[in-house]
Protein backbone atom coordinates (compact mmCIF):
# COMPACT_ATOMS: atom_id res chain seq x y z
CA UNK A 1 0.00 0.00 0.00
CA UNK A 2 1.28 3.58 -0.72
CA UNK A 3 0.54 6.74 1.37
CA UNK A 4 -0.36 9.74 -0.94
CA UNK A 5 -2.09 11.82 1.33
CA UNK A 6 -1.68 13.51 4.89
CA UNK A 7 -4.62 14.67 6.90
CA UNK A 8 -4.47 16.98 9.28
CA UNK A 9 -6.87 19.82 10.77
CA UNK A 10 -6.85 23.80 9.10
CA UNK A 11 -4.41 25.45 10.70
CA UNK A 12 -1.84 23.15 12.17
CA UNK A 13 0.13 23.47 15.35
CA UNK A 14 3.75 22.75 15.60
CA UNK A 15 2.95 19.22 16.75
CA UNK A 16 1.20 18.47 13.79
CA UNK A 17 4.13 20.28 11.52
CA UNK A 18 6.49 18.06 13.71
CA UNK A 19 4.99 14.93 12.82
CA UNK A 20 4.72 15.70 9.12
CA UNK A 21 8.92 16.37 9.20
CA UNK A 22 9.30 13.38 10.77
CA UNK A 23 7.78 11.44 8.02
CA UNK A 24 9.11 13.27 5.23
CA UNK A 25 12.50 14.00 6.42
CA UNK A 26 13.39 10.50 7.75
CA UNK A 27 14.17 7.39 6.82
CA UNK A 28 12.06 5.79 9.13
CA UNK A 29 8.81 7.12 7.82
CA UNK A 30 9.54 5.99 4.39
CA UNK A 31 9.82 2.50 5.59
CA UNK A 32 6.83 2.43 7.82
CA UNK A 33 4.43 4.49 5.36
CA UNK A 34 5.62 3.59 1.54
CA UNK A 35 5.38 6.97 -0.27
CA UNK A 36 4.60 9.12 2.63
CA UNK A 37 7.36 11.48 1.97
CA UNK A 38 6.32 12.82 -1.61
CA UNK A 39 2.47 12.97 0.00
CA UNK A 40 0.34 15.77 0.03
CA UNK A 41 -0.97 18.15 2.56
CA UNK A 42 -4.36 18.32 3.02
CA UNK A 43 -6.43 19.50 5.12
CA UNK A 44 -9.51 18.49 7.90
CA UNK A 45 -12.75 19.50 5.38
CA UNK A 46 -11.18 20.46 2.27
CA UNK A 47 -10.77 18.16 -0.60
CA UNK A 48 -13.56 15.43 0.14
CA UNK A 49 -11.46 13.89 2.87
CA UNK A 50 -13.53 14.50 6.01
CA UNK A 51 -13.48 11.10 7.49
CA UNK A 52 -17.56 11.74 8.65
CA UNK A 53 -19.21 7.77 8.60
CA UNK A 54 -15.68 5.96 8.02
CA UNK A 55 -12.93 4.80 10.34
CA UNK A 56 -9.15 5.48 10.14
CA UNK A 57 -8.12 2.24 9.08
CA UNK A 58 -10.44 2.91 5.94
CA UNK A 59 -9.08 5.88 5.46
CA UNK A 60 -5.14 4.23 5.44
CA UNK A 61 -6.42 1.36 3.39
CA UNK A 62 -7.17 4.51 0.59
CA UNK A 63 -3.80 5.74 0.86
CA UNK A 64 -4.45 8.68 3.83
CA UNK A 65 -2.84 8.89 6.87
CA UNK A 66 -4.39 10.96 9.42
CA UNK A 67 -1.84 13.39 11.65
CA UNK A 68 -3.81 14.99 15.22
CA UNK A 69 -7.22 13.72 13.94
CA UNK A 70 -9.67 10.69 13.69
CA UNK A 71 -8.33 9.49 16.78
CA UNK A 72 -6.05 7.29 15.19
CA UNK A 73 -2.39 6.27 15.99
CA UNK A 74 -1.09 9.57 15.13
CA UNK A 75 -3.85 11.40 17.18
CA UNK A 76 -3.43 12.28 20.64
CA UNK A 77 -6.65 12.94 21.69
CA UNK A 78 -9.28 10.13 22.69
CA UNK A 79 -11.96 9.46 20.49
CA UNK A 80 -14.58 12.54 20.23
CA UNK A 81 -12.65 13.87 23.15
CA UNK A 82 -10.71 16.76 22.33
CA UNK A 83 -8.27 16.68 25.49
CA UNK A 84 -4.46 15.43 24.92
CA UNK A 85 -3.69 12.09 26.27
CA UNK A 86 -1.16 12.69 29.14
CA UNK A 87 2.23 13.16 28.52
CA UNK A 88 1.48 12.87 24.80
CA UNK A 89 1.71 14.55 21.72
CA UNK A 90 1.33 13.53 18.12
CA UNK A 91 4.51 14.19 17.63
CA UNK A 92 5.87 12.19 20.75
CA UNK A 93 3.30 9.19 19.09
CA UNK A 94 4.97 9.44 15.75
CA UNK A 95 8.45 9.31 17.17
CA UNK A 96 7.30 6.15 18.74
CA UNK A 97 5.79 4.57 15.59
CA UNK A 98 8.63 5.21 13.57
CA UNK A 99 11.16 3.72 16.60
CA UNK A 100 12.82 7.22 16.75
CA UNK A 101 11.85 7.38 20.46
CA UNK A 102 16.10 6.60 21.07
CA UNK A 103 16.99 9.00 19.17
CA UNK A 104 18.53 11.81 21.78
CA UNK A 105 18.84 14.35 19.48
CA UNK A 106 15.13 14.64 19.22
CA UNK A 107 14.39 14.49 22.54
CA UNK A 108 14.80 18.66 23.15
CA UNK A 109 12.22 19.67 20.37
CA UNK A 110 10.02 16.53 21.74
CA UNK A 111 9.81 18.11 25.02
CA UNK A 112 9.33 21.72 23.55
CA UNK A 113 6.57 20.45 21.61
CA UNK A 114 4.79 18.53 24.29
CA UNK A 115 4.91 22.04 26.87
CA UNK A 116 3.34 24.34 24.63
CA UNK A 117 0.74 21.89 23.37
CA UNK A 118 -0.29 20.51 26.45
CA UNK A 119 0.09 23.39 28.64
CA UNK A 120 0.43 26.28 26.34
CA UNK A 121 3.05 29.31 27.64
CA UNK A 122 5.12 29.76 24.65
CA UNK A 123 7.54 32.37 24.51
CA UNK A 124 5.50 34.97 21.65
CA UNK A 125 8.98 34.98 19.49
CA UNK A 126 9.50 30.93 19.18
CA UNK A 127 8.83 28.90 16.66
CA UNK A 128 5.20 27.88 17.93
CA UNK A 129 4.44 31.13 18.06
CA UNK A 130 5.43 32.17 14.61
CA UNK A 131 3.63 29.19 13.29
CA UNK A 132 0.29 30.64 15.32
CA UNK A 133 1.38 33.81 13.47
CA UNK A 134 1.50 32.42 10.44
CA UNK A 135 -1.50 30.30 10.20
CA UNK A 136 -3.26 33.77 10.96
CA UNK A 137 -1.68 35.68 8.23
CA UNK A 138 -0.29 33.92 5.98
CA UNK A 139 -2.22 33.36 2.59
CA UNK A 140 -0.91 29.56 1.98
CA UNK A 141 -0.82 27.49 5.06
CA UNK A 142 1.90 25.19 3.14
CA UNK A 143 4.05 28.37 3.88
CA UNK A 144 4.01 28.13 7.30
CA UNK A 145 4.47 24.07 7.22
CA UNK A 146 7.54 24.79 4.99
CA UNK A 147 8.93 27.69 7.50
CA UNK A 148 8.33 25.64 10.40
CA UNK A 149 9.50 22.12 9.08
CA UNK A 150 12.98 23.72 8.13
CA UNK A 151 12.83 26.08 11.45
CA UNK A 152 12.76 21.96 13.29
CA UNK A 153 15.22 21.01 10.29
CA UNK A 154 18.01 23.62 11.97
CA UNK A 155 17.23 22.93 15.47
CA UNK A 156 17.93 18.82 14.83
CA UNK A 157 20.99 19.02 13.13
CA UNK A 158 22.50 21.48 15.95
CA UNK A 159 21.05 18.80 18.69
CA UNK A 160 22.36 16.35 16.57
CA UNK A 161 26.18 17.44 16.28
CA UNK A 162 25.34 18.73 19.81
CA UNK A 163 25.09 14.85 20.78
CA UNK A 164 27.84 13.11 18.31
CA UNK A 165 30.70 15.82 17.80
CA UNK A 166 30.45 17.94 20.21
CA UNK A 167 30.50 14.86 22.52
CA UNK A 168 32.88 13.58 21.11
CA UNK A 169 35.29 16.55 20.97
CA UNK A 170 34.58 17.22 24.76
CA UNK A 171 35.21 13.36 25.63
CA UNK A 172 38.44 14.17 23.97
CA UNK A 173 39.88 17.31 25.04
CA UNK A 174 37.99 18.89 27.66
CA UNK A 175 40.60 19.53 30.77
CA UNK A 176 38.14 19.32 33.82
CA UNK A 177 39.13 20.08 37.95
CA UNK A 178 37.16 21.17 40.61
CA UNK A 179 37.58 24.87 42.00
CA UNK A 180 36.49 26.27 44.93
CA UNK A 181 34.45 29.73 44.37
CA UNK A 182 32.02 31.98 46.45
CA UNK A 183 29.50 29.38 45.66
CA UNK A 184 31.63 25.72 46.61
CA UNK A 185 33.62 23.46 45.08
CA UNK A 186 32.27 23.91 41.57
CA UNK A 187 33.67 22.50 38.19
CA UNK A 188 35.87 24.36 35.75
CA UNK A 189 36.45 23.20 31.85
CA UNK A 190 39.16 24.37 30.22
CA UNK A 191 39.14 23.53 26.16
CA UNK A 192 40.91 24.42 22.47
CA UNK A 193 37.68 24.30 20.04
CA UNK A 194 35.86 26.22 17.81
CA UNK A 195 32.70 24.22 18.13
CA UNK A 196 30.17 26.96 19.13
CA UNK A 197 27.97 24.16 21.29
CA UNK A 198 31.09 23.20 23.59
CA UNK A 199 30.07 25.63 26.17
CA UNK A 200 26.42 24.39 26.20
CA UNK A 201 27.48 20.55 26.60
CA UNK A 202 29.96 21.52 29.24
CA UNK A 203 27.39 23.19 31.05
CA UNK A 204 24.82 20.48 30.74
CA UNK A 205 24.26 17.41 32.53
CA UNK A 206 25.75 15.82 29.23
CA UNK A 207 28.96 17.40 30.00
CA UNK A 208 29.97 17.62 33.52
CA UNK A 209 27.70 20.77 34.76
CA UNK A 210 30.52 22.73 34.66
CA UNK A 211 30.31 26.31 36.48
CA UNK A 212 32.55 28.56 34.38
CA UNK A 213 33.98 27.30 30.68
CA UNK A 214 36.76 28.78 29.40
CA UNK A 215 37.17 28.11 25.47
CA UNK A 216 40.32 28.95 23.43
CA UNK A 217 39.43 28.97 19.97
CA UNK A 218 42.15 28.13 17.23
CA UNK A 219 42.68 31.99 16.16
CA UNK A 220 43.51 32.31 19.82
CA UNK A 221 40.05 33.82 21.17
CA UNK A 222 39.07 33.34 24.22
CA UNK A 223 35.17 33.36 25.87
CA UNK A 224 34.83 32.71 29.32
CA UNK A 225 31.03 31.43 30.42
CA UNK A 226 29.32 30.54 33.45
CA UNK A 227 26.49 28.45 34.23
CA UNK A 228 23.30 30.07 35.76
CA UNK A 229 22.66 27.43 38.22
CA UNK A 230 25.42 28.68 40.11
CA UNK A 231 25.09 32.30 39.70
CA UNK A 232 28.76 32.94 39.47
CA UNK A 233 29.92 36.33 39.11
CA UNK A 234 32.68 37.16 37.15
CA UNK A 235 33.30 40.64 38.17
CA UNK A 236 36.83 40.13 39.87
CA UNK A 237 38.32 38.15 36.89
CA UNK A 238 37.49 40.78 34.29
CA UNK A 239 39.12 43.22 36.41
CA UNK A 240 42.45 40.99 36.16
CA UNK A 241 41.71 40.31 32.55
CA UNK A 242 41.97 43.82 31.42
CA UNK A 243 44.61 45.11 34.05
CA UNK A 244 47.07 42.25 32.40
CA UNK A 245 45.99 42.37 28.20
CA UNK A 246 46.90 46.68 29.08
CA UNK A 247 50.02 45.51 30.88
CA UNK A 248 51.02 42.91 28.03
CA UNK A 249 50.39 46.13 25.51
CA UNK A 250 52.48 47.90 26.94
CA UNK A 251 51.47 50.30 29.47
CA UNK A 252 48.60 50.41 31.91
CA UNK A 253 45.80 53.43 31.14
CA UNK A 254 42.99 52.20 33.48
CA UNK A 255 43.77 51.55 37.17
CA UNK A 256 40.52 51.96 38.52
CA UNK A 257 38.73 48.84 39.78
CA UNK A 258 35.49 50.17 39.06
CA UNK A 259 36.02 51.18 35.52
CA UNK A 260 38.31 47.85 35.16
CA UNK A 261 34.47 46.14 35.90
CA UNK A 262 32.29 47.46 34.39
CA UNK A 263 29.71 45.88 31.85
CA UNK A 264 30.33 46.01 28.30
CA UNK A 265 33.27 47.31 26.36
CA UNK A 266 36.16 49.06 27.87
CA UNK A 267 37.79 51.36 25.04
CA UNK A 268 41.30 50.75 26.88
CA UNK A 269 40.95 47.07 26.40
CA UNK A 270 38.74 46.34 23.56
CA UNK A 271 39.91 42.95 23.67
CA UNK A 272 37.45 41.85 26.21
CA UNK A 273 33.62 42.54 26.54
CA UNK A 274 31.51 41.76 29.79
CA UNK A 275 28.24 40.70 29.08
CA UNK A 276 27.10 41.22 32.64
CA UNK A 277 23.64 39.93 32.39
CA UNK A 278 24.76 36.65 30.93
CA UNK A 279 27.90 36.34 33.09
CA UNK A 280 30.24 36.19 29.52
CA UNK A 281 33.47 37.54 29.30
CA UNK A 282 33.92 37.96 25.36
CA UNK A 283 37.19 38.03 23.37
CA UNK A 284 35.42 38.02 20.01
CA UNK A 285 32.56 36.22 19.23
CA UNK A 286 30.13 34.44 16.09
CA UNK A 287 29.01 38.16 15.84
CA UNK A 288 32.61 40.12 16.26
CA UNK A 289 34.99 37.32 14.63
CA UNK A 290 37.16 40.50 13.97
CA UNK A 291 38.12 41.54 17.92
CA UNK A 292 42.07 41.08 18.01
CA UNK A 293 42.77 37.33 19.94
CA UNK A 294 44.02 37.87 23.83
CA UNK A 295 47.82 38.17 24.36
CA UNK A 296 46.83 36.36 27.90
CA UNK A 297 48.29 32.94 27.65
CA UNK A 298 45.66 29.77 28.20
CA UNK A 299 47.45 29.08 31.46
CA UNK A 300 47.17 32.25 32.99
CA UNK A 301 43.89 33.06 32.37
CA UNK A 302 43.18 29.86 33.87
CA UNK A 303 44.97 31.13 36.88
CA UNK A 304 43.39 34.13 37.04
CA UNK A 305 40.06 32.85 36.97
CA UNK A 306 40.68 30.34 39.57
CA UNK A 307 42.21 33.16 41.90
CA UNK A 308 39.58 35.64 41.27
CA UNK A 309 36.76 32.98 42.36
CA UNK A 310 38.59 31.44 45.27
CA UNK A 311 37.23 32.99 48.55
CA UNK A 312 40.31 32.08 50.06
CA UNK A 313 43.16 33.14 47.96
CA UNK A 314 45.47 35.31 49.50
CA UNK A 315 48.98 36.39 48.42
CA UNK A 316 51.55 33.41 50.01
CA UNK A 317 53.92 36.09 51.89
CA UNK A 318 50.95 38.48 53.10
CA UNK A 319 48.48 36.22 53.08
CA UNK A 320 48.01 36.67 57.51
CA UNK A 321 48.40 40.23 56.69
CA UNK A 322 45.50 40.23 53.97
CA UNK A 323 43.03 39.04 56.64
CA UNK A 324 44.10 42.10 58.73
CA UNK A 325 43.71 44.46 56.37
CA UNK A 326 47.29 44.94 55.87
CA UNK A 327 48.34 45.47 52.20
CA UNK A 328 51.95 46.02 52.50
CA UNK A 329 55.03 45.31 54.64
CA UNK A 330 57.60 47.39 56.53
CA UNK A 331 59.56 47.74 53.27
CA UNK A 332 56.30 48.99 51.66
CA UNK A 333 56.27 46.24 49.35
CA UNK A 334 52.48 45.53 48.03
CA UNK A 335 50.98 42.21 48.27
CA UNK A 336 50.30 41.37 44.81
CA UNK A 337 46.77 41.09 44.72
CA UNK A 338 46.33 44.58 46.29
CA UNK A 339 46.61 45.63 41.74
CA UNK A 340 43.14 43.54 41.17
CA UNK A 341 40.99 45.36 43.69
CA UNK A 342 39.37 41.82 44.49
CA UNK A 343 36.27 42.14 46.23
CA UNK A 344 37.60 40.24 49.03
CA UNK A 345 40.38 42.49 49.31
CA UNK A 346 38.18 45.50 49.62
CA UNK A 347 35.53 43.97 51.95
CA UNK A 348 38.45 43.05 54.36
CA UNK A 349 39.88 46.52 54.46
CA UNK A 350 36.39 48.12 54.52
CA UNK A 351 35.88 46.03 57.58
CA UNK A 352 39.33 46.94 59.18
CA UNK A 353 38.57 50.78 58.81
CA UNK A 354 35.32 50.53 60.45
CA UNK A 355 36.90 49.08 63.36
CA UNK A 356 39.59 51.80 63.49
CA UNK A 357 36.65 54.56 63.17
CA UNK A 358 34.91 52.85 65.93
CA UNK A 359 37.76 52.71 68.28
CA UNK A 360 38.66 55.95 68.04
CA UNK A 361 35.26 57.16 68.42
Amino acid sequence: MSYKTIVTHEKPHLDEIGVIWLLKYFDEGEKKFPGIRDAKIEFWGEGGTTPDGRNVKEWEKDGFLMVGVGGGRLDEHKQNINVAADGECAFSLARKELGLDDNPALDEIDRFILRVDSKGGANPFDISSIVKAGNNYSEKTQHVINWAMLALQWKYMEQLQFFELTRAEFDEKAEIEKIETYKGTVNLVVIESDDPLITRFARSTFGCEAAVVIQKQHSGNVQISTNKKFAIKLHDVIQILRLEEQKLKGGVVVYNWQELSAGGKLEAVPEWYFHEGAQMLLNGSLSCPNIPPTQISLDNIKRFVQTALNPDYFDKIFGQGCRQGICCDQARRSCSLYQYGLRRCRKIRSEQRDKVIRYNR
